[in-house]
């Protein structure tokens, strides 16, 4: 948790990622060495959203 919530964190970090690789000519890795296409950005932001509503349930919750 912080200030902004976990997607819209991840979609600078992905952002400035892309950038990075493309001005130093290089292909982005995944925790696997694969190159980090589109689908596995989509599957990590799918998970930090559902981490997100757990996090903002735990919040609502009275004494939580």
């Amino acid at each position: 948790p912080g200030p902004i919530d976990a997607a819209e964190a991840f979609d600078e970090l992905l952002a400035t990622a892309r950038r990075l690789a493309d001005r130093l000519d290089v292909v982005a890795q995944d925790e696997r060495g694969a190159p980090f296409g589109a689908q596995r950005a989509l599957a990590i932001r799918e998970e930090l959203v559902h981490f997100q509503s757990l996090v903002n349930k735990t919040r609502a919750r009275p004494g939580g």
